[in-house]
């Protein structure tokens, strides 16, 4: 039997201009937990029609921002209320994500059953493509479902449970990077400090990362996320802040990154539509990343 409630966890949903699943995948965090914040960065119709109706749902608490505050400040104002109101975990969502059967008890029994458990900050799913099953691998994470939970460097926001007892220490989410890299931030600002970041295998969460694209090179298949511009740049000027401010802290994690710069040039000049403007917007990212300008500069 779980020595923490699931009542313990409040979940914060942030949305801009979501599809009409965020009414279902609200339904499907319902069935598990009393209350959800869903945190909404200024989205225009229909969006707005299916966050009306999600708002007539008990326990479903809306908060509507007048401008895109992005999803570091989206996540931050969620948590300010959940830490408020006393909840031991807050749990993170983008709003095109969707929880399977028993996802928190797994997540919480995976806390449990770690030798290492007082120091835990973060627990992660394994993540899953809604539309083509393709397990997503970030980082040092690992392909095997196994029972057994594992330590990591980094995870995606979608879908933790972050103890908030530790977000003082920690610090809320960088707003300054406006989007992309600040789960990465945020891990590794808790890893600094000695808190651990875990996944388990048996919780599966269904999420949407760009629009994933096949292709086959040289006898090899792989996969392309098609991002726009405006998410090319920041994912571009994001890592190489990321890069600066912790490569002395992981630097085998900030090698990887360095690496992927490469590979997203490949990737963007030859498998990617609109190749040529979104070069455009990762040179600009890469300018802007090596002189530390941050914030909102395009949305």
């Amino acid at each position: 039997m779980l020595k923490i409630s699931t009542n313990q966890i409040c979940a914060v949903v942030v949305s801009y201009n979501p599809e009409e699943s965020i009414i279902s995948n609200v339904e499907a965090l319902l069935l598990q937990l009393k209350k959800v914040i869903v945190v909404d960065n200024n989205s225009g119709e229909p969006s707005l029609q299916y966050l009306k109706e999600i708002e007539k749902k008990p326990g479903v608490h809306v908060i509507y921002n007048d401008k895109n505050l992005g999803i570091a400040t989206a996540l931050n104002i969620g948590a300010q209320i959940v830490i408020r109101e006393g909840y031991l975990w807050l749990a993170t969502f983008d709003d095109d994500s969707l929880v399977t059967t028993g996802y928190f008890e797994s997540l919480l029994r995976a806390c449990e059953s770690y030798k290492d458990r007082d120091k835990v900050a973060i627990i992660s799913p394994i993540y899953h493509d809604k539309r083509s099953g393709v397990q997503y691998i970030i980082a040092n994470q690992k392909t095997s479902d196994g029972l057994k939970p594992y330590k990591i460097d980094v995870t995606m926001t979608s879908g933790n449970l972050v103890k908030t007892s530790h977000i003082k220490n920690i610090g809320f989410y960088d707003e300054s990077l406006f989007i992309d890299y600040v789960d990465y931030d945020f891990c590794l600002r808790a890893s600094k400090l000695g808190y651990q970041i875990i996944q388990t295998g048996t919780a599966v969460l269904l999420h949407s990362l760009g629009q994933l694209k096949r292709h086959t090179l040289f006898g090899k298949s792989f996969h392309t996320m098609q991002y726009n511009k405006m998410r090319r740049y920041y994912q571009t000027r994001n890592r190489l802040i990321l890069i600066r401010r912790h490569w002395t802290h992981k630097p085998s994690l900030l090698l990887r990154e360095a690496t992927l710069f490469i590979k997203d040039i490949i990737r963007i000049a030859f498998f990617e539509d609109d190749s040529r403007e979104k070069m455009v917007y990762f040179s600009r990212g890469f300018i802007d990343g090596l002189k530390g300008r941050k914030g909102k500069r395009y949305s």
